[in-house]
């Protein structure tokens, strides 16, 4: 009886800093490769780390079907998932033991894997954008058409700085070669509404993209006429809508199931133009997928045997897998790509659970601002899930803890997000 061997074909690691990061200065991915490693293991070992209880992941239908006929299984894992190959190991001119799918993948071979939302509470601790005009969700894949991923992460990258465009507190823009994050809903690339990121690689607005064929538009102010325009990547127009009603309204129905000719317009990238009234409102690429998009959910990966980038190969030209091995060791291991989520950041705000007034001590002075007997943190903090401390780069301020914010109640106020958190006279810390 023949021995069945199994390799891994690639691997998904979905890396979020809410539950990685310890310190709100020190996150997780500004550490060495080696430290994110050991953090992420040493979490997983000790079961304070599983993204599955935050994400559900699956294939789609027609990848269901691709897995079953090539040999390949789906394995879930805590940090996201791989997918394994059935083999036969052969050894090549020199030397080298390689691998060789037993049913040969084919360059269009693609395989689709939905991420639904699990926690309720997972828009709120990760910073990506709420106030959205489309239901777009993510859109990963390994293409790296644009040739600018940062491996092993398969988001796109953090898009330039655009004049005009209103960024949501936390989103990310690249401001003269440095990705930045906005501090507070701003239209300007002033610095005092920015600061820097440490860490590259991370999901951002450019990833969000992917929306079915028919869906709601929400703009900013109602409009009388809209004026819709889809183009392909070489900017030929598709299809040309005019939305009319004889009220203003904010929503309006786009149908992009059928191009100019009335025929059925397939799933692929495309560019949208939106006119409101006259004036130019939106202007982003998108992918339009039935089977790719799942109404409320986080993403899709998409992961292709023909890529144009060698850093993002699942297989070699050859057919072999990346996989090689020397005496019965491993010297080139399977591709592991990520997908790098940030925290979201907020503004800590403490209020009395009485309605009293609050106020700070000399020790906590330096980290909080009152304001009508509300404290709040004078910068920035990350929602994290391990207690972090206000800590100073001055030697001379002392650390203090006070409590941190649970992850269900986030707020945007005066063009901030805000956490609240209710509590009574602290010691030393806080006055009541």
């Amino acid at each position: 009886m023949s021995t069945q061997i199994y390799k891994r074909l690639f691997e998904i690691k979905i890396l979020h800093e809410y539950y990685l990061s310890e310190s709100a200065d020190d996150n997780y991915f500004g550490l060495p490769e080696d430290q994110r490693d050991f953090v992420l293991n040493s979490k997983i070992a000790n079961r304070s780390y599983d993204i599955c209880k935050d994400l559900i992941i699956k294939p789609t239908p027609s990848t269901k079907n691709i897995l079953r006929g090539h040999h390949l299984r789906f394995i879930k894992t805590k940090s996201g998932f791989f997918v394994g190959v059935e083999v036969k190991p052969m050894i090549n001119n020199a030397g080298v033991e390689e691998f060789f799918p037993i049913i040969k993948m084919t360059p269009d071979v693609e395989l689709n894997f939905t991420m639904s939302i699990k926690n309720q509470y997972f828009n709120n601790y990760t910073n990506l954008k709420i106030d959205r005009s489309t239901p777009v969700i993510c859109y990963f894949n390994n293409k790296n058409s644009s040739v600018n991923k940062v491996f092993p992460s398969l988001s796109e990258p953090v898009q330039a700085f655009q004049i005009g465009t209103t960024y949501e507190m936390g989103e990310l823009a690249n401001i003269s070669g440095t990705v930045k994050e906005a501090v507070t809903k701003t239209t300007s690339s002033v610095s005092t509404d920015w600061q820097d990121v440490k860490g590259e690689g991370f999901v951002n607005q450019g990833d969000k993209n992917l929306l079915p064929h028919f869906f709601n538009y929400r703009f900013s102010t109602p409009i009388s006429n809209a004026q819709i325009v889809l183009k392909k990547a070489n900017g030929s127009v598709v299809k040309n809508l005019r939305l009319t009603d004889t009220r203003p309204r904010l929503n309006y129905a786009i149908d992009l199931r059928k191009d100019q000719d009335n025929k059925d317009l397939g799933e692929g990238e495309f560019t949208l133009e939106i006119t409101g009234d006259g004036n130019s409102i939106d202007n982003f690429k998108l992918f339009l997928s039935e089977e790719k998009y799942i109404p409320n959910g986080f993403g899709t990966i998409s992961i292709s045997t023909q890529t144009s980038d060698q850093d993002f190969q699942i297989i070699k030209n050859s057919g072999a897998l990346i996989t090689q091995r020397t005496n019965g060791a491993i010297i080139v291991s399977h591709p592991v790509f990520e997908i790098r989520l940030k925290s979201r950041k907020t503004i800590w705000r403490y209020v009395s659970r009485s309605g009293k007034n609050l106020s700070p001590t000399a020790l906590s002075v330096p980290y909080l601002n009152e304001l009508a007997g509300v404290l709040y943190s004078k910068s920035i903090r990350p929602l994290l899930a391990s207690p972090i401390n206000f800590e100073s780069e001055n030697p001379i301020i002392d650390t203090i803890f006070l409590p941190n914010p649970a992850n269900n109640s986030i707020q945007m106020d005066e063009d901030r997000f805000y956490s609240n958190i209710y509590v009574s006279k602290i010691k030393s810390l806080i006055n009541e």
